[in-house]
């Protein structure tokens, strides 16, 4: 089942990922006393938040996997050994 999360708790979810981005056992309890969220679902949003930051720096979208076009030449290769 998928979280949709207010603004209010994704503000607060936010302004602790900007003091760290690990927090303690006791920080995400907190977390989600005062979101009104599980603690499960805060360290898995803790864990999505880390990899779409990761996913950002990188610079990496997800592209479809396509062949780069070919020349005619390497088609004429290709073909010249069927």
């Amino acid at each position: 089942m998928r979280t949709v999360f207010t603004d209010t708790q994704t503000k607060r979810l936010e302004a602790l990922f900007e003091l760290t981005d690990y927090p303690p056992v006791e920080a995400r309890a907190e977390a989600a006393r005062s979101t009104g969220l599980s603690e499960e679902t805060v360290r898995v949003w803790f864990k999505n938040r880390r990899a779409r930051r990761k996913r950002q720096r990188s610079g990496s979208k997800v592209k479809s996997q396509s062949p780069s076009p070919s020349t005619a030449a390497e088609k004429n290769l290709f073909t010249s050994y069927l």
